[in-house]
């Protein structure tokens, strides 16, 4: 129960954490394609967790 309790909380952290980081971010205006790639992976990894 503590396991998925922790689980759930660094989930809710990081979805709140991240959209932030990655608005702040300059590299996706210069790498465009990278950024999209990078996109990409995180989407793939909530699919399939």
């Amino acid at each position: 129960m503590l396991v998925s309790l922790a689980l759930l909380l660094l989930g809710a952290l990081t979805a709140l954490v991240t959209p932030r980081v990655m608005a702040r971010a300059r590299w996706p205006e210069r790498e465009p394609v990278v950024a999209l790639w990078v996109w990409q992976c995180v989407v793939a990894a909530v699919l399939l967790s």
